[in-house]
């Protein structure tokens, strides 16, 4: 075991205990989704209710984002199954996996492949 260090101030304290962390997979789903400023700012009380609306709001838009850029996707490609394109055709096309594309043809009953 590793002899504690003694820090003088707060930041590298919780710096190092979110390295710890990352290291020995502690809290992983956590530290998978978060930064490690806002870890940071977190755990140092910087974390004020605006901030954390802020973080809500970046988080809001970045799944809207996902989740227009997969609607476009779906409608791409069932418009392609429509008209009996390969799956290959509009994997490559929408860019998208084959598994996907195989997905969204069962769910609209458009599988032919």
């Amino acid at each position: 075991m590793k002899p504690k260090r003694t820090y003088k101030t707060l930041r590298p304290a919780i710096t190092s205990a979110i390295r710890y962390c990352k290291e020995h997979d502690l809290l992983a789903d956590y530290f998978a989704q978060k930064e490690q400023k806002e870890v940071f700012d977190m755990v140092n009380f910087k974390w004020g209710w605006n901030r954390a609306m802020e973080v809500q709001a970046e988080e809001a838009a970045k799944k809207a984002a996902k989740e227009s850029a997969d609607a476009k996707t779906t409608e791409f490609v069932l418009n392609m199954l429509r008209e009996h394109e390969p799956y290959e055709k509009i994997s490559r096309l929408a860019s998208t996996s084959m598994e996907n594309v195989q997905r969204i043809a069962q769910k609209n009953n458009l599988a032919y492949n």
